[in-house]
């Protein structure tokens, strides 16, 4: 059994003053630098402890948010693949439907995974409906742009002449509504390429 410490890296002394919102809506006077600079230390510490114990590590990204200070899952990535020395690395993921160059995608995502001495497992995401407009893209080809940027990355890191071709590869599987699932392609995309489709974690029904 393979075991994975995951963090979201909040920032949760704002979470008292935000009431029933904690994304989108959220005042930059609520974040004190100087505390943000701590609870950054604090997980990085967290997660270079757990290459001691043997457990392996898992970041994400999210934007616009309070209940995650991590807004490009690759920074804590490259620092990690630095300071640690045995347990595999996952990025879930990388919403690559908002990112406007996949190619520079492919770039930091093998940069890291020679850095890590070929640990690293990339993960991608369709993203949630609330990161669409602090991204400034059209959720109509959102699923068109993901395909496309999962294909260019891939290509780039695959083929022969690409930098590296270690790194796994996984998918969280969401639909637009936000329930999860997927659509046909994502899991037909799955079972021909043995990479593995995760469903999203769900809200419990009150």
């Amino acid at each position: 059994m393979k075991v994975w410490h995951f963090s979201e890296m909040a920032y949760h002394p704002a979470w008292p003053q935000l009431g029933e919102s904690y994304r989108v809506i959220i005042p930059s006077r609520l974040y004190d630098p100087k505390i943000g600079a701590d609870l950054y230390h604090r997980y990085l510490d967290e997660w270079a402890l757990c290459d001691e114990l043997g457990i392996n590590i898992m970041t994400n990204e999210h934007h616009a948010t309070a209940t995650c200070a991590d807004s490009v899952c690759t920074i804590p990535m490259a620092i990690l693949a630095r300071e640690t020395k045995k347990v595999r690395l996952l990025a879930l993921g990388m919403p690559i439907g908002n990112r406007n160059d996949p190619i520079r995608v492919a770039e930091e995502y093998a940069t890291i995974d020679v850095i890590s001495r070929g640990r690293l497992e990339m993960g991608f995401v369709k993203g949630v409906p609330f990161e669409i407009a602090p991204a400034n893209t059209n959720p109509a080809d959102l699923m068109e742009r993901f395909w496309e940027a999962h294909d260019l990355i891939l290509k780039a890191m695959m083929s022969h002449d690409g930098p590296i071709g270690r790194a796994r590869i996984s998918i969280i599987a969401r639909s637009m509504s936000g329930r999860g699932h997927g659509s046909s392609r994502t899991h037909q995309f799955g079972c021909r390429s043995a990479v593995p489709v995760a469903p999203p974690r769900q809200p419990r029904a009150a």
